[in-house]
């Protein structure tokens, strides 16, 4: 007599079970992965600032010591008609243009992959990711010229220093030079109000925060950090008034220091 073969398939209940069980461990795995995620990101983006120091550095030898200037990424209109053009997602009108590009001829090295800011294309009319997203400090090397930011004595107001070669830096290892750019800006002037000694009047630079409310420096050493923001208000967007902003003070020691008359 034959019988009847057991039915060996789930039930109802069990594959709840298991479904259940899945989702527990996805719903622990993804936090860590994400960070995981991130790390990477963090880690890539300051080994890209680590080549960009270097090329700085190395440009710096090849000219007397002296610092390239805060405008190192060329912007070249290929159609004025339409203001900023294809400016920034093309590297052969940007990063191929900086006096920088002969000692770092990588592209990614010139981006931090946690910045996902695009820019807009008008010769295919599409969206595109920036060609750069990092920044130098404008008080490394100014602009050229006897604009409002670098007079010609070498300072650009009565109480900061404008840093124009490498061998007048005093503090090569407290001094920042990169910093992963917030949106599309590649020059970061760290506003000195208040500097160095009246806290009551600084004013928060519009700093990026792509990093879980950090950003990576490298500094003139060629070291390189990540500092944490402490202050909530130095990842809000524009430059405002932020008395007793412990970040602020931060920022400016780290960029400048004071003029010696």
């Amino acid at each position: 007599m034959k019988t009847k073969p057991e039915n060996k398939a789930f039930t109802l209940v069990e594959l709840l079970v298991v479904i259940t069980i899945i989702a527990i461990l996805a719903a622990l795995l993804l936090p860590a992965l994400s960070a995981i995620k991130a790390k990477g990101a963090r880690m890539t983006c300051l080994s890209n600032q680590r080549q960009l120091s270097l090329a700085w550095r190395m440009y710096a030898e090849d000219n007397q010591e002296r610092i390239v200037k805060s405008d190192w990424l060329p912007f070249q209109y290929n159609d004025p008609a339409y203001g900023n053009s294809d400016i920034p997602v093309i590297p052969e009108l940007t990063t191929k243009l900086s006096p920088l590009w002969p000692y770092a001829k990588n592209t990614e090295a010139w981006k931090c992959p946690s910045n996902k800011t695009l820019g807009w294309c008008w010769t295919d009319r599409e969206y595109h990711p920036m060609s750069c997203t990092m920044a130098i400090s404008l008080h490394m090397g100014g602009y050229p010229g006897t604009d409002s930011w670098t007079l010609s004595d070498g300072y650009a107001w009565p109480n900061e220093t404008i840093f124009h070669k490498t061998t007048g830096i005093p503090s090569p290892s407290v001094l920042f030079v990169f910093i992963d750019s917030r949106s599309w800006e590649n020059t970061v002037k760290v506003d000195v109000t208040g500097f160095p000694n009246d806290p009551s009047q600084y004013i928060k630079t519009w700093v990026s925060h792509y990093h879980s409310k950090a950003a990576n420096f490298t500094f003139a050493d060629g070291h390189s950090e990540t500092h944490k923001w402490m202050d909530s208000r130095t990842v809000e967007e524009f430059d405002t008034l932020s008395p007793y902003n412990q970040d602020v003070a931060w920022m400016q020691y780290h960029a400048t220091v004071s003029r010696v008359n």
